[in-house]
């Protein structure tokens, strides 16, 4: 009774590359740190509301996303709907801005656990491809 070992051989596993993940991850930090500074300056909230934003974002992700090609950050269409929604409400006061503006991204984050809990991403099949693309990436043509 001979077996061939040659069609059942382990394959060799090798060690995770550590250092290529820190620097995927710096170059990750270096992108997205400045862009949520930015974007909260341009939603009129304290720069270290978009890094605790940031931060946020990409824990949640973790433990609730499931796709590896979504792209978790703010964008400046979100920061300036965000800075109209709240300074329209606020009356030019800061805290109450800044509470407004927590409120709003906490709602909407349950709105979106809540659509993916009832399996809801059938529903982007209804917007038009060239609308949805455009929405998605910022260009619009």
């Amino acid at each position: 009774m001979s077996t061939d070992q040659g069609q059942f051989a382990a394959t060799p596993v090798t060690a995770p590359r550590r250092s290529r993940d820190l620097l995927a991850g710096l170059s990750i930090a270096g992108l997205l740190l400045p862009e949520a500074v930015a974007y909260s300056s341009i939603a009129a909230l304290p720069p270290q509301a978009g890094v605790i934003a940031l931060f946020a974002g990409l824990l949640c992700y973790g433990l609730f996303g499931t796709s590896r090609f979504a792209i978790v950050s703010a964008t400046s269409s979100s920061a300036a709907v965000l800075a109209a929604a709240t300074l329209s409400l606020s009356d030019g006061d800061a805290q109450l801005r800044l509470s407004l503006g927590f409120a709003l991204v906490l709602l909407t984050g349950a709105f979106f656990i809540l659509a993916g809990l009832f399996r809801l991403g059938g529903v982007t099949a209804f917007i038009a491809k060239c609308g949805f693309r455009s929405t998605v990436t910022g260009r619009f043509g």
